[in-house]
């Protein structure tokens, strides 16, 4: 069997698919990973920069990434509807 991927060409059996469950709970479980990492790395600049305007503006570009990733969970979840 020849299974084209990205472009090349795959030969040999194709790989099994593995239940991973509902994909409405896997995209979740990756948005409260991600911002759970955000939320963390929030703490760790809180506790290690002293300077408070490095401190913010830190704060507000690890602001920017929830968001973003927010908008994107939104746009995959609803399928762009306008």
């Amino acid at each position: 069997m020849v299974e084209v991927v990205c472009g090349h060409e795959r030969k040999g059996r194709p790989q099994p698919k593995i239940p991973s469950g509902s994909e409405g709970s896997s995209s979740v479980n990756r948005l409260a990973i991600a911002l759970s990492v955000y939320f963390i790395l929030g703490v760790l600049a809180w506790s290690t920069l002293s300077d408070s305007r490095i401190r913010m503006v830190t704060f507000v570009i690890l602001g920017l990434f929830a968001v973003k990733t927010l908008l994107h969970r939104k746009d995959v979840m609803h399928g762009g509807d306008e």
